[in-house]
């Protein structure tokens, strides 16, 4: 059974960061150890008197209570952090546990729209590229991958500036790129894929839903990294996690009281049964 560190935020209420990483991953059979970076009482897309607990003064501890115990980890999940103290203390976690097959899954979650996340700023941003040399995918929306790239963020109008983009990108960190979120139409939404000693890329596309929903990407990457271990097959991972958030935001869609984030619940267990009677 593959284990997974997953490194990323905890909110009480809502579905985002660990909230969506640790069922999906589990229902997949991968063991699943989370090292929240900080708690929350509810995720921050729209609530009001948030409380956020910091728990970076208790990393050490843990890391060195994992080191005592011979714990280690096939893959390593990295989602938002927050603050430049937690990425230093990533990059050590990673200099730690990272063995010769250990992958590194990151998303430098930091902007969307345009825009960096409110409290962000450069010197954030250039933390996050520092951490970018050290995954071995990295998974960004397109706001983020012209942030890492330190460029100007551009409405996708045609499609070669965003594949430049990615070439740009698996230059410069080394590194395999997906760029997700990508919108040339109104009624598709698209994700790129390339590897880093190819030159190919592969497109992938579904259904665009209309409307904002609060933690897609999160489910969207838990879901790619799942598949991935059961798979081993990057291409097909991707295009299921598409297929797998697309029929979540159809089923929420139908609630017009979604705060809580992505119903994915009962479609993560409908892709369960449809595996299991395929095998």
């Amino acid at each position: 059974m593959p284990k997974i560190l997953s490194i990323q935020d905890l909110s009480c209420y809502g579905q985002c960061s660990n909230s969506v990483a640790l069922p999906i991953l589990s229902t997949f059979g991968i063991e699943t150890i989370i090292l929240p970076t900080m708690i929350l009482s509810t995720h921050t897309g729209g609530f009001k008197n948030i409380y956020i607990q910091d728990l970076s003064e208790s990393i050490d501890k843990i890391c060195q209570s994992w080191q005592d115990n011979n714990i280690s980890f096939d893959a390593i999940y990295i989602g938002y952090l927050g603050s430049t103290k937690l990425i230093e203390k990533t990059i050590t976690i990673i200099k730690l546990f990272k063995k010769r097959n250990t992958l590194v899954f990151f998303t430098p979650a930091c902007a969307d729209n345009g825009k960096l996340y409110q409290g962000f700023n450069d010197n954030y941003l250039e933390k996050l590229r520092s951490l970018c040399f050290y995954a071995d995918y990295i998974v960004a929306n397109v706001t983020e991958a012209f942030f890492l790239m330190n460029c100007e963020y551009q409405a996708i109008n045609h499609p070669n500036r965003i594949y430049e983009l990615i070439h740009e990108l698996t230059k410069k960190f080394l590194t395999n790129m997906i760029i997700t979120g990508i919108e040339m139409n109104k009624y598709e939404i698209y994700v790129l894929f390339k590897q880093y000693h190819s030159h190919q890329i592969t497109s992938f596309k579904e259904q665009k839903i209309n409307g904002n929903y609060h933690g897609t990407g999160d489910i969207f990457l838990s879901y790619m990294i799942g598949k991935y271990f059961i798979s081993h097959e990057m291409n097909i991972s991707i295009q299921e996690a598409m297929k797998f958030v697309k029929d979540a935001i159809v089923l929420t869609k139908e609630d017009t009281n979604h705060s809580y984030g992505i119903k994915f619940e009962k479609v993560l267990r409908g892709f369960y049964e449809k595996a299991n009677q395929s095998k």
